[in-house]
């Protein structure tokens, strides 16, 4: 147990969590409030860091799903998506992880384009031949115009 001070109630009783290694939080017993501590010394080298182990990984494929359950989520993104694309429409995906969404737009006629925080996944987006702008998306500064935004999570 480690103490300091909590961010948003000021008690003391903060408790440390090692979920896994190189994963622990900081949880105050108090207001529940809870705050992953950074492995870096910055923030952006910690999500760097993440998305290397968790995208990196061959043994782990973060986007498995039972082909069902895949096929459901696909059908309600195209659904929606058919509600609102119209003809020569301009897309863009926010965070579209390796891509299907993308594919069936592409498949489609539209021009899309993907904006992906994620080194690795941006890589791979771009061999799959997508425009990719890569960075958070919160902190771009866009030179192109959009018909539609999606965002799935």
């Amino acid at each position: 147990m480690t103490k300091s001070i909590c961010k948003i109630c000021s008690s003391t009783a903060i408790l440390k969590y090692c979920v896994q290694q190189n994963l622990v939080y900081d949880c105050c017993d108090s207001c529940f409030y809870c705050e992953k501590r950074p492995e870096h010394t910055s923030v952006d080298a910690d999500y760097v860091a993440s998305q290397a182990m968790y995208y990196e990984n061959p043994d782990l494929d973060p986007f498995l799903e039972p082909s069902s359950v895949l096929d459901e989520k696909m059908k309600y993104r195209i659904n929606l998506a058919a509600a609102y694309l119209k003809e020569n429409d301009r897309v863009i995906e926010i965070g579209p992880g390796r891509g299907s969404f993308l594919a069936w737009l592409r498949s489609e006629g539209y021009s899309c384009t993907a904006c992906e925080q994620s080194v690795v996944l941006t890589k791979e987006l771009r061999d799959k031949g997508f425009e990719v702008i890569e960075g958070e998306f919160e902190r771009l500064n866009f030179k192109s115009q959009y018909n539609l935004v999606f965002s799935f999570h």
